[in-house]
């Protein structure tokens, strides 16, 4: 989930980047595994925070990812079920994903900001920039990523269904 290691021209600084894959990635894991994607997801936010923030303590790396993996969770439920589309997804259309990539986005990047702010690791007055640059990542890194899953998806069908 470390988008430094692959995008590092793209980043702003360690936790916000123009295009934000994991976003996508998480995105892509919450709906094809569910529940049991919070907890791994929740891991690997953490390993990465640990490792890219050397101010952050572990007790606040656990909440920041725990709250990461959460928000996305429930505001993908919560989008879902208001749009009438759930698992295996076979209703989603590209308006649908459009509406849940961009709810979980704005949470994800939300809840982020939230929480550095509230742990004091970054100051209140950064607080609207850096969520304008971590809602602008986190679209464009989740709508790149589920465009190119649509696709693959399609592709897939398509080769299933045509006869060998």
């Amino acid at each position: 989930l470390n988008n430094n290691l692959i995008f590092p021209w793209l980043n702003f600084d360690d936790l916000r980047n123009l295009l934000f894959l994991p976003a996508g990635l998480k995105l892509f894991l919450m709906m094809l595994l569910g529940w049991p994607a919070v907890l791994g997801i929740s891991m690997g936010i953490c390993a990465v925070v640990l490792g890219d923030l050397e101010q952050i303590h572990w007790a606040q790396a656990i909440l920041l990812s725990v709250s990461l993996s959460l928000s996305m969770y429930f505001t993908l439920q919560v989008t879902a079920r208001s749009l009438k589309v759930s698992y295996p997804w076979a209703d989603l259309d590209i308006r649908s994903l459009s509406i849940i990539a961009i709810a979980v986005s704005l949470a994800d990047a939300l809840t982020l900001q939230s929480v550095l702010t509230l742990l004091d690791l970054e100051p209140l007055v950064e607080f609207w920039p850096e969520l304008a640059k971590g809602i602008l990542g986190r679209i464009a890194g989740t709508m790149f990523f589920m465009l190119i899953s649509l696709q693959i998806r399609k592709h897939l069908s398509s080769t299933q269904d045509s006869p060998a």
